[in-house]
């Protein structure tokens, strides 16, 4: 099966903080070029993507076999860069990432013309701050275009349901 790109491997050590940090240059460097790049999430390993790059996003369908149906979540380090990635943002966002960020709850909000339409895939992108961890690194305010598109392997549902999106645009 052709998938549309090449995959190449580099194993980045991560075992000092000076190779960690050199890891995550050559990571940012990468998502900056639109490449995917696999990294650890707090469960599992995951494929990230530049979220405002189409093509790269793109890719992790590609590579994943994940139906265009099932949007992936937009990974961001501060609510500041959350509100870059929509049109609206409500007080009640506020108040539930105040309670809540870092941690187990993603925003599903209209998004802003930034956020390209294969990470929504045709309603809202979930925004979620990686609470720690490596992957949270590659979301920093200094890497601010470097926002990860993560998806793990496509099991065929939407996380998103209408059911969510429905309460999300009731809000």
């Amino acid at each position: 099966m052709d998938i549309g790109f090449k995959p190449k491997a580099e194993i980045l050590p991560t075992h000092t903080p000076a190779l960690f940090d050199a890891a995550v240059a050559r990571a940012a460097e990468l998502l900056r070029a639109g490449e995917l790049v696999a990294l650890p999430t707090e469960t599992v390993y995951g494929l990230a993507a530049n979220a405002l790059n189409a093509r790269a996003v793109s890719r992790i369908f590609e590579a994943k076999g994940r139906p265009a149906q099932n949007p992936v979540i937009v990974h961001v380090a501060s609510t500041e860069m959350a509100r870059r990635c929509v049109t609206d943002w409500p007080t009640l966002a506020d108040r539930l990432a105040e309670a809540w960020w870092p941690g187990p709850l993603t925003l599903v909000l209209p998004r802003s013309g930034k956020i390209p339409d294969i990470v929504h895939s045709g309603g809202h992108p979930g925004l979620w701050p990686s609470p720690r961890g490596a992957k949270r690194e590659f979301v920093r305010p200094d890497f601010a275009d470097e926002r990860a598109a993560c998806a793990g392997k496509s099991r065929g549902q939407n996380p998103f349901d209408t059911r969510w999106r429905t309460i999300a645009n009731r809000h």
